[in-house]
């Protein structure tokens, strides 16, 4: 995914997955013990909370500053089965 915007946007969180089950091992996430999901790019440190009964993983987006102004994100989310 890619994000623009004229202005860096402070605190922005782009929640990856909310599932019944997750488990973080290092930079992959293993979904209700049955998939993988690995976030990249332009985020920082996952967090996981709980949310009512499942869990959810949020991550901040960092802003790359653009030559010409402005400033963009790029976000990879890889989902293997």
């Amino acid at each position: 995914m890619r994000l623009s915007s004229k202005t860096e946007v402070e605190g922005l969180w782009l929640r990856v997955i909310v599932a019944d089950s997750l488990e973080p091992k290092g930079d992959v996430l293993v979904v209700d013990n049955d998939w993988q999901l690995t976030v990249s790019g332009d985020v920082g440190q996952q967090f996981v909370r709980k949310a009512g009964n499942r869990t959810e993983v949020l991550v901040p987006v960092t802003w790359k500053k653009v030559p010409g102004g402005g400033y963009r994100a790029e976000i990879t989310e890889l989902f293997e089965w």
